[in-house]
């Protein structure tokens, strides 16, 4: 984890800020704190937010279901 911060700090000293050159593993940080409704807006700004998005909170939260027929 600290080297994970140490790698996003190293990101915001850069002359030239945005959101888009922090890696994956701070945006999901951030994500975690977005509502669903959120995450399904900001999830069509790009292909990598959709990635990220999917790959983290859809995608898991769709394996713990229980698909078994009844």
């Amino acid at each position: 984890m600290i080297e994970l911060l140490k790698l996003s700090c190293s990101y915001l000293f850069r002359k030239e800020m945005s959101i888009s050159v922090l890696p994956t593993e701070i945006l999901v940080k951030i994500f975690e704190y977005l509502s669903l409704k959120t995450l399904r807006d900001i999830e069509k700004t790009c292909i990598r937010w959709s990635l990220i998005i999917i790959e983290n909170f859809y995608t898991p939260f769709l394996e713990k279901q229980d698909y078994s027929v009844r």
